[in-house]
């Protein structure tokens, strides 16, 4: 049994008990604590992305690969750095910076595609300058 097939099953026994009650039990509570429900398969897949970079020593291709999630992450960063600093004046419309394109009017399976077509090109990228010895 790998662990993605145990996330999987303990995503769908969780989810089977959600429907029966609103409060999380005993079980449902350890499942979330250990960190095996939902968040199997995205956590295996980037544990497994940094391993590669590191075993082919471009860890600093995992910047470009991942640049969705950067910018997202530094459009956070930015705005409590202003927040705070410029006397609560912001950047964005609103943190992570999908936010800021739904508030600004766009919908969002367009901020998704977009998203995913910028995604693809980090990963273009990243591929284009990875050279294999």
């Amino acid at each position: 049994v790998t662990i993605e097939q145990l996330g999987a099953c303990t995503t769908l026994f969780v989810e089977d008990l959600r429907k029966t009650s609103n409060q999380l039990n005993v079980i449902q509570a350890t499942l979330l604590l250990i960190g095996i429900y939902e968040d199997t398969g995205s956590l295996s897949l980037g544990g497994a992305l940094g391993a590669i970079a590191i075993l082919l020593k471009k860890e600093l291709l995992l910047v470009i690969v991942g640049g969705v999630f950067v910018l997202e992450a530094l459009s956070v960063i930015i705005q409590v750095l202003s927040y705070r600093y410029r006397g609560g004046k912001r950047v964005f419309k609103m943190a992570p910076l999908h936010h800021h394109f739904e508030l600004s009017g766009w919908a969002e399976p367009k901020v998704v595609v977009r998203f995913w077509i910028i995604g693809a090109l980090c990963a273009l990228i990243t591929l284009a300058t990875l050279k294999v010895r």
